[in-house]
Order: C-alpha cells, then sequence, then structure tokens
C-alpha cells in the first residue's frame, strides 16, 4: 500500500508515477474522501468523549440522589449521534481502503513509461550461444528423456498438471533435499503451512486484492475468498507473526518452506521453495 502521507504531500507526483504504470486515478477525489475520513474520526472520537463526560455526571447525581432525566436525554441524543457517525466512519474506511489496496508501487523516476513492451537494455554481458543444431526446449527434452509426463498428467487432473516420473521425480527430490539442508546449514527453520488460508492471509500479504481471481477459492467471503488455497509458500510465511510485537532479541526470524502452489496462471502449478530471512534482507521469491 503507497504511503498515505506521500500521497497527501506531494499528489501531483504520486499521479505521474501511476501513469506510468498505465493506471489513471483521481487523486483529487481520493484528497477530498481523505479529509472527509479525518474530519469524520475526528467526529467520533468527540461524541464518544461526550457520551462519556455525560455518563459521568449522570452517575455524579444519581450519588447526590438528584434526579438526571434531562443528561439522559441528551445522553440519548450523543448517542444517537455517535451511532450515526460511526457508521459513515466504517463507509468511508471501506471507500478508503478501496481506493488505496489496488494501487501498485510507484516505479523508479528512470523506469520507462508503458508495459513491458517499452522496456530497455540496460546493458548486456556476453554473447548469446549459437549451436550448430536445433536446439530443444525445455518441454520437449523433459518428455523425450522420460522426465515428465505431461500426457498423463494432463489426464488425471486436466491441463496445466503434469507427472515427475523416473530420474525426473529423483532430480525433483534431490533439489528438495538441497534445499533444506542448505538452510539448515545458514540456520533456518523448516515450515510447512497449511495449504488453506485465509482472506486476512492473503491482504496481509498482498495476494489481495489484486490477485484474488487468480487462487482457487474454497469459501467465499464478503471482502473476497474467504479461505483459499496457497498460491506460493511465502504466502504462509510472511504471516507467521502477523499482529504479534518481536522483541528485539527474538530478531532476526529465519524460515523456509517447501508447497505446491495452488494457483490459476497458465500451466503454472509447480511445486514453492521459499526463503524468509526477516527483518534485516528480503526474502526470494522463486517462481516457476
Amino acid at each position: 500500500m503507497l504511503d498515505i502521507t506521500l500521497i497527501r504531500t506531494n499528489p501531483e507526483y504520486v499521479q505521474k508515477a501511476l501513469a506510468k504504470r498505465a493506471v489513471q486515478v483521481d487523486i483529487n477525489a481520493f484528497l477530498a474522501l481523505d479529509t472527509d475520513l479525518r474530519r469524520v474520526r475526528g467526529e467520533v472520537e468527540r461524541r464518544r468523549g461526550d457520551r462519556r463526560a455525560l455518563s459521568g455526571r449522570i452517575a455524579q447525581q444519581q450519588r447526590a440522589g438528584e434526579a438526571a432525566e434531562d443528561l439522559r436525554t441528551e445522553a440519548r441524543t450523543v448517542t444517537a449521534q455517535l451511532t450515526a457517525a460511526e457508521q459513515r466512519l466504517a463507509e468511508l474506511k471501506r471507500d478508503h481502503r478501496a481506493f488505496l489496496d489496488p494501487l501498485p508501487n510507484l516505479p523508479d523516476d528512470e523506469v520507462p513509461a508503458g508495459g513491458k513492451e517499452n522496456n530497455e537494455v540496460v546493458r548486456t554481458i556476453g554473447q548469446p550461444p549459437r549451436f550448430t543444431f536445433k536446439p530443444r526446449d525445455h518441454v520437449e527434452l523433459a518428455g523425450t528423456l522420460g522426465l515428465v509426463d505431461y500426457q498423463r498428467g494432463a489426464k488425471l487432473a486436466g491441463s496445466g498438471f503434469w507427472i515427475y516420473r523416473g530420474l525426473g521425480a529423483q532430480l525433483e527430490w534431490a533439489l528438495l533435499n538441497y534445499f533444506t539442508e542448505s538452510h539448515l546449514r545458514d540456520g533456518y527453520e523448516f515450515v510447512l503451512p497449511p495449504h488453506l488460508l485465509t482472506y486476512a492471509a492473503g491482504y496481509t500479504a498482498g495476494q489481495f486484492p489484486k490477485f484474488a481471481d487468480e487462487v482457487f477459492t474454497v469459501r467465499h467471503g464478503e471482502d473476497g475468498p474467504e479461505q483459499f488455497l496457497l498460491p506460493t509458500a511465502e504466502t504462509a510465511l510472511v504471516n507467521l507473526h502477523r499482529d504479534e510485537t518481536l522483541a528485539d532479541n527474538e530478531l532476526p526470524k529465519r524460515y523456509f518452506a517447501y508447497t505446491p502452489s495452488y494457483r490459476k496462471e497458465a500451466g503454472c502449478f509447480p511445486p514453492s521453495w521459499s526463503s524468509i530471512r526477516s527483518p534485516t534482507a528480503p526474502f526470494p521469491c522463486p517462481k516457476c
């Protein structure tokens, strides 16, 4: 999520940077919404303070044996006003979040505008290989060598799935063992997370709302997939300490995990090998 302070203090820069990624937003409309949100939040706090003060005065008069009906009437009015303000605040918070959640990260100032078709070559190292024969791609090589059985994988599970066989299966397992042993040597903790996650986990990991349509949903909720199959291991790992406060002497935390990756990408259902080291280094995100 973009820094709200940056949007408030430099809206023109934010709008221009987003336009480089072909994202058109009405920053002025959002700033008006943001101002309204802060105003209503202040109103809610004032109404709550008024209600507390009235409750104290009512209690004080009751202890003194005095009638407090006028104060009770005023308290009911304040409570009704507070309820209306809280409802309005909830609506504004939803609209505020709905605007901020889909916004992508701002590109560096030197990044060219547009999509990948406008990518620029920064530098070239070495020379591309030249073959005296027609090279085969990995799909043909894996099939010819009997490492991967694409036809029977599709027969068992549908398009986009495959079966590792023979030396292919052994190689897959050897890589997993190497991955596990090397991370254990480096002091990481091995984690096997659940394959079902909640919406909060997807939102915290940045999976939602943008990629909500790319996961396999088990149960739908009001905001999106209430429970879904994890799309990659780090979606679970980054949530291990969600809503927790860690002491300095507990850091850094180092985790790695191995899971399948359930996501709706064309031909993409590989295992996920992920490691996280926090807070001093970013985690690698191996993709298929």
